[in-house]
């Protein structure tokens, strides 16, 4: 991984990684690791044709960890990460150009005007079946 990239952990419990507007590599390189349900790849290339092709489906996938990978296209958002305990242990500033793939728990507070992409896989089963809210202990 390059430079720039920030991997957020609490001990050894990887919650989340911050890819930074200015992060380059050269050529392709992925930022998620190969057993994450969510392949985040970066492309850093000149004139290149890749071939047509489809991808094939997992068929064996069941009890998945669902994470989320935001894009910023404009603003400025807080991500708050949370370990397995539910305890808020780390926060990120995430701006315009930047992205986060994130791994945990997390709350999410819009700093100013912001338009962003949020991508994780599907089908999408409902607020009620999809989320577990966290009730952080004072």
């Amino acid at each position: 991984m390059g430079k720039e990239i920030k991997q957020i952990k609490d001990n050894d419990e990887l919650l989340g990684i911050y890819i930074p507007s200015n992060f380059s590599e050269k050529e392709l390189s992925f930022i998620s690791e190969p057993s994450f349900p969510l392949q985040i790849g970066y492309h850093n290339r000149g004139e290149v044709y890749v071939e047509p092709h489809y991808h094939k489906s997992i068929k064996d996938v069941s009890n998945i960890d669902i994470q989320e990978f935001f894009y910023l296209i404009e603003g400025k958002i807080l991500v708050e990460l949370y370990n397995k305990n539910h305890k808020k242990v780390a926060e990120q500033i995430v701006k315009t150009g930047d992205s986060i793939l994130i791994l945990s728990g997390h709350g999410i507070k819009i700093l100013e005007k912001t338009k962003m992409l949020e991508v994780k896989p599907g089908p999408y089963p409902g607020k009620e079946k999809e989320k577990v809210y966290i009730k952080e202990e004072e």
